[in-house]
């Protein structure tokens, strides 16, 4: 009986084994990054995570989510999102991060506390998706002035043929 317990165990874990596994690969392979803080400490960081901070994994770890915002953004993170994470548990929206060798960037966040206490926070690189939108504001602009001016002139035209 004893051996017939022992081999279901460790069939338990072997299983839960490859499962932990499977799922460390799949958030080391996907493009977003992803990051698990204990209080204000990474304690894993997925390398796309890292990368869009200008880090490999293995520097991240251990350091503070404060080395990657400015310090304005660090007090507005403390101000404005830490009170709707501690009440509602989450939080989604955006911030200004900051590179290693000190570019910003505008990054989308998510942020989620476990019911252990850490913290997930999943993340991407929104630059050039605000590059792309500014851009089409600006020619969305240019339209809308060009239009403007032709029923402007229409109309000059009208009033001088009558």
């Amino acid at each position: 009986a004893l051996s017939r317990l022992n081999a279901e165990l460790e069939g338990r874990v072997n299983e839960t084994t490859h499962q932990i596994r499977r799922q460390a690969l799949a958030m080391d392979a996907i493009s977003e990054g992803m990051a698990i803080l204990e209080g204000e400490t990474y304690v894993y960081v997925n390398p796309a995570h890292a990368a869009m901070y200008g880090y490999r994994p293995e520097e991240q770890m251990g350091l503070t989510w404060r080395m990657l915002y400015a310090p304005d953004e660090v007090r507005r993170i403390e101000t404005t999102v830490f009170p709707v994470l501690n009440q509602k548990g989450r939080w989604s929206g955006t911030a200004l991060g900051l590179g290693k060798d000190g570019p910003t960037f505008d990054v989308e966040l998510n942020l989620t506390v476990t019911p252990t206490g850490d913290l997930v926070c999943a993340c991407r690189d929104i630059t050039e998706r605000r590059a792309a939108e500014e851009a089409l504001r600006r020619a969305n602009h240019l339209i809308w002035v060009c239009a403007i001016s032709i029923l402007q002139m229409q109309i000059c035209f009208m009033a001088a043929n009558h």
